[in-house]
């Protein structure tokens, strides 16, 4: 594909098209950046899923623990 002056490849790994050779030296400095970016972006969103996953587990067992207290407490009382 011919845009501009520059030769743009397109791969279908992905949704985000892959800027494979450009006349623009600039250009071809950024887009290594950009893509090492986008790796720390989608490994910062794995890590953070995980811990809200961890989290979400601790809360559901306060939850349960404290349905657990309150069942406790009823039958005392009785």
């Amino acid at each position: 594909m011919q845009h501009v002056g520059w030769d743009v490849v397109w791969y279908s790994g992905g949704s985000v098209p892959a800027v494979m050779s450009l006349a623009n030296t600039d250009m071809q400095s950024t887009v290594p950046q950009i893509s090492q970016k986008l790796d720390a972006l989608r490994t910062m969103c794995q890590n953070l899923t995980h811990l809200w996953q961890v989290k979400k587990m601790k809360l559901e067992q306060c939850f349960q623990l404290r349905l657990f207290e309150s069942d406790i407490e009823k039958v005392v009382v009785m």
